[in-house]
């Protein structure tokens, strides 16, 4: 089958000037070698952080259904609201400019007071509001 998606791609990519893959078929790239160390560093310091701040969470609160329904209100925000944003400004669609603005300021409008109610929502689980 790789034979087949190799010959049909490079087909392809002389028919329609696409460029040619970062990767060849073995997976191995040109990368600089001094940067794969940091790299590797980065993400095991990254991991060490996630699973620190995972473990203090898990000691602290004594309900799942909160860590849930945080989870739950803050990636289900940055789905509906926060991506579809960040792909409009990235896109630069052919809008007319009033639509463009409207889109803008509902979405970021939208966004905000779900982070809002984000907010609300933590400050009721530690009971200071």
């Amino acid at each position: 089958l790789q034979g087949l998606v190799m010959a049909c791609a490079s087909k392809l990519r002389g028919a329609r000037g696409l460029k040619a893959p970062l990767l060849d078929a073995n997976g191995n790239g040109e990368a600089d070698p001094s940067s794969a160390g940091a790299s590797e560093a980065l993400r095991l310091a990254l991991t060490a952080f996630c699973l620190l701040v995972e473990v203090v969470v898990a000691i602290n609160v004594p309900n799942v259904a909160d860590v849930m329904g945080f989870l739950g209100a803050s990636v289900g925000t940055i789905l509906m609201m926060v991506l579809p944003a960040v792909v409009l400004f990235k896109a630069e669609p052919d809008f007319h400019p009033a639509r463009w603005w409207l889109t803008v300021v509902m979405l970021v409008g939208s966004a905000l007071t779900a982070c809002m109610a984000i907010v609300v929502m933590v400050l009721q689980k530690t009971h200071r509001l």
